[in-house]
C-alpha cells in the first residue's frame, strides 16, 4: 500500500447492545480503533421505498493489514464532511497479510442524528461511546 495516500482518519465503531432498564435494549456504537487510510467512493445507487428515496453510496477503503474490524462494525471518516459507513465486506486481495480493501455503504440519514459523531473525529479518547436511534 502507499501510505501517502492514506490521509483518510477512518474510526472503527462496534455496536454495543445496553439494558435501558424499561425492559428493551438500546444501541450504542463504541470506538474500538482508528486508522488512516486511502478512502474512495465507488459508486451509488437510488431507490424508491415505501418512505421515500433512498440513497446509497459505495466506498472502499485501503488499509494496512488488521484484525480489528468486523463485518457488523460501522466507520466514521470525514473526508469533506462526516460520513457514516457500514462495514460490507473485508478482503485481503493478494492473500499476503500486507493490506485490507473494505467495502461499505454509506446511507443518507438526517443531519440531527451526526451530531455525535462530530465529535468522533475530534476527541482523543478511545472509551466514549456514541448512540443512534435512528433504524438501522
Amino acid at each position: 500500500m502507499n501510505h501517502g495516500s492514506a490521509r483518510t482518519l477512518v474510526v472503527v465503531q462496534r455496536a454495543v447492545m445496553l439494558d435501558d432498564g424499561a425492559g428493551g435494549f438500546t444501541e450504542q456504537w463504541s470506538e474500538v480503533a482508528r486508522f488512516y487510510g486511502d478512502v474512495r467512493p465507488v459508486g451509488g445507487s437510488e431507490s424508491l421505498t415505501a418512505g421515500g428515496q433512498q440513497a446509497d453510496m459505495r466506498w472502499t477503503i485501503v488499509t494496512d493489514y488488521r484484525l480489528d474490524i468486523a463485518e457488523a462494525d460501522q466507520l466514521v471518516i470525514q473526508p469533506d464532511e462526516v460520513r457514516v459507513l457500514e462495514v460490507i465486506s473485508i478482503r485481503d486481495p493478494d492473500l499476503r497479510r500486507r493490506r485490507v480493501d473494505i467495502d461499505a455503504v454509506e446511507r443518507r440519514i438526517d443531519d440531527d442524528e451526526m451530531t455525535p459523531w462530530r465529535d468522533t473525529l475530534k476527541s482523543p479518547s478511545r472509551s466514549k461511546v456514541w448512540t443512534r436511534y435512528s433504524a438501522r
